[in-house]
């Protein structure tokens, strides 16, 4: 690394390189290394490694003291994994979720808040992503809540489905350790996640039946691909007893379907601003159309224009970002609580738009039940000062226009007036982000989305030939 490191960072990096030659098993790394091949094998190897890794005092770097960690800041964290990485040590071979070597250009080292422990990138749907710090404070709330509120135990086998760079799944591999669980951890093309925006529901639901996870973490295009094998004959397995999914709204037909073929799925909210989770659904605490009821440690209030703001493991800035983070934080989602306190999530403030009628439409409500219909993949909205809602669809498995049109026409049914989609075109391809069309989380990149295909939409609006759905 290029990083100038102090003397304590210096002597931190030392100090790895000779527990490591001390401690690494015989001939690890040679032709002569035994390496194991059976399942049961390999999982005996990483528990008696990770068992000794803990007793040197590295695990769990960047927990407080008192919970077993060292409260390491973030650049001993990059210290420890590239000696880590450097030396090619066990468990970043033996499952397939390689720390990389970590080289940078930096010529001086970045703004951190102070008691910075970990940075999450937010999304970024409107520009580049931001380095959200938290203290080892924030995450460590988050997990014991949903440990609470989840019911976790020692019986609890999470199986990771998402990348650990996700925010998401490091809580939730926190809230099972917390518990005395056990987290699996396979090679993400073993689950079958393919990428950023890829999914292989078979492989995916195979390895959930052959861990045995009671839990998981699933994002909603994850939770389709899974409901539509359920759905097609595949058994669910039986093991499972929650399966979140958070990330991006989710169609509440989805949620339905899921259920309805064996699948424990509950919608949850969050923001990485908080630390991940803020509302959950859960057994006996589930409400449809909701994201749940907030966990204990979250207190929620209200804009007058209706924004969720949040308090609770707030954050502490962001990188290369001196500005002061007030309590409670606006969250830029609009919302309420019903009388039961579950949270009802109405759409990103910001995305919103004025019809020319002066009805004020959340796409996302829209494009939430268009992407519940089974024939369509994707959706992006527009409306803004106009009469009526035109749709960019990417329509499922080759569709014929005619079904998408039925399909749309069914959606329509459900909404009030001033929402119905009335005009459509297909899009060119599906929305990814290799095309700058969504986030690596999945949300739509509207800016990109509209520079695509604002040309086509509005040639619409002066068309008179095409259908209207009504």
């Amino acid at each position: 690394m290029d990083f100038e490191l102090t003397p304590k960072e210096e002597a931190l990096r030392q100090e790895v390189r000779t527990w490591l030659a001390a401690n690494l098993p015989e001939a690890w790394g040679t032709p002569a290394f035994p390496t194991p091949r059976r399942m049961e094998d390999k999982i005996a190897f990483a528990k008696t490694w990770q068992r000794k890794l803990y007793e040197g005092g590295w695990a769990g770097l960047s927990w407080p003291r008192e919970f077993g960690g060292r409260g390491a800041t973030v650049i001993e964290q990059l210290v420890f994994s590239e000696e880590y990485a450097a030396a090619r040590a066990p468990d970043l071979e033996l499952f397939g979720r390689r720390v990389a070597r970590i080289t940078t250009g930096l010529s001086h080292r970045p703004r951190l808040h102070q008691g910075t422990s970990k940075i999450t990138y937010t999304s970024g749907t409107t520009g580049q992503p931001k380095g959200v710090c938290l203290d080892a404070a924030a995450p460590g709330a988050v997990a014991g809540a949903l440990a609470a509120v989840c019911a976790l135990t020692a019986a609890d086998r999470h199986l990771s489905l998402l990348p650990l760079a996700t925010l998401l799944e490091n809580v939730g591999v926190y809230a099972t350790l917390l518990s005395g669980g056990r987290c699996m951890l396979p090679p993400l093309r073993e689950v079958g996640t393919l990428g950023a925006c890829g999914v292989e529901p078979d492989r995916m639901l195979n390895c959930l039946h052959q861990t045995q996870a009671t839990t998981a973490i699933t994002v909603p295009q994850m939770l389709r691909a899974l409901a539509g094998e359920t759905a097609s004959g595949a058994p669910a397995p039986p093991t499972l007893r929650f399966l979140a999914v958070g990330g991006a709204p989710v169609a509440p037909a989805l949620l339905e379907q899921a259920r309805s073929s064996g699948l424990a799925a509950f919608e949850g909210y969050g923001l990485s601003e908080c630390a991940s989770v803020l509302t959950l659904n859960r057994p006996g605490e589930n409400r449809a159309g909701t994201v749940g009821r907030p966990l204990p440690h979250v207190k929620l209030s209200f804009a007058a224009d209706g924004e969720i703001l949040a308090d609770g493991a707030l954050f502490l800035g962001c990188c290369s970002d001196g500005a002061p983070v007030t309590a409670p934080w606006p969250t830029g989602d609009i919302g309420r609580l019903d009388s039961d306190g579950f949270l009802h999530l109405e759409g990103r403030k910001k995305d919103f738009f004025v019809t020319s009628y002066g009805r004020n439409v959340s796409p996302e409500w829209i494009e939430t039940a268009l992407t519940g219909e089974p024939d369509i993949a994707q959706a992006w909205v527009s409306g803004e000062a106009r009469p009526w809602i035109a749709a960019v669809v990417t329509p499922r498995n080759g569709t014929p226009d005619s079904v998408v049109s039925a399909a749309i026409a069914r959606v329509n049914a459900s909404l009030p007036d001033y929402a119905h989609v009335q005009r459509w075109i297909r899009s060119h391809e599906p929305f990814s982000a290799r095309s700058d069309e969504l986030t690596g989380n999945g949300r739509l990149r509207r800016h990109a989305l509209r520079k695509r295909y604002g040309p086509q939409i509005e040639s619409l609006y002066h068309e008179r030939t095409h259908e209207l759905l009504r």
